[in-house]
C-alpha cells in the first residue's frame, strides 16, 4: 500500500491541531512544565462504538483499557491526562501493570489509539506526550500522519515477546508492504 497517495482525511487533520494546541495551552497552564501524557477524544465520540465490542483481535482487557481511557477523557470533556499504568490497572480490575501495558500496545497497533506527541528532554527522559482514542480503527494513512514513528513503532512490536504484540504488528506491517 503506498501511503504517500493516499490522502489523509480533514478531520484527522484537525485532530493534529487540536493536540498542538491542547498541548500548548496545558504547558501554560502547568507555568512551563509538561504533563506526562494526555488523552483526547475526537470529537462526537461519547457513544459506546460496536466496532470496539465486534473486534475480534482485541481481548476483553483491551476493550475495558480503551473504555476506561474514554470514560476519562469524557469525564474531562474530551482531554485528560493519561493514568499511570497502576491507575488503569486497578480501574480495570487487571493484577498486572504489564497486562495493561500489552493492552495499550495491542491498541496502538490495531489503531484504536494514536501516539500524536511525544516529547523528550536532555537525556533521553519522556517530557510529556498526547495520544488520541478513536472510535473505530484510524486508517494507516491518518495514523502515520498524526503518529510519525507508528512504522518503527510497529517494527518494534513484530519482535515483542508477548504474541498478541508481535502477531498485530505484523499483520498491520503486511497490510503496509501490500
Amino acid at each position: 500500500m503506498n501511503i504517500q497517495s493516499v490522502d489523509v482525511r480533514p478531520e484527522t487533520r484537525a485532530l493534529g491541531q487540536s493536540v498542538t494546541a491542547a498541548l500548548a495551552r496545558h504547558k501554560r497552564r502547568y507555568q512551563g512544565t509538561w504533563l506526562r501524557a494526555l488523552v483526547l477524544l475526537q470529537p462526537n465520540s461519547t457513544e459506546l462504538p460496536s466496532a470496539l465490542i465486534e473486534d475480534s483481535g482485541l481481548e476483553p482487557v483491551d476493550k475495558l483499557i480503551w473504555l476506561v481511557l474514554m470514560s476519562r477523557a469524557c469525564n474531562a470533556d474530551g482531554i485528560a491526562v493519561l493514568p499511570t499504568h497502576l491507575e488503569l490497572a486497578r480501574c480495570a480490575n487487571v493484577a498486572a501493570r504489564q497486562t495493561v501495558a500489552s493492552s495499550l500496545s495491542i491498541l496502538r497497533c490495531r489503531r484504536w489509539m494514536t501516539v500524536c506527541r511525544i516529547s523528550w528532554r536532555k537525556g533521553g527522559q519522556q517530557k510529556g506526550s498526547a495520544y488520541a482514542l478513536h472510535v473505530t480503527p484510524l486508517p494507516i494513512a491518518d495514523t502515520i500522519h498524526l503518529d510519525p514513528h507508528y512504522r518503527a513503532f510497529l517494527e518494534a512490536s513484530a519482535h515483542h515477546r508477548h504474541t498478541r504484540i508481535r502477531t498485530a504488528a505484523k499483520d498491520v506491517l503486511a497490510q503496509l508492504s501490500e
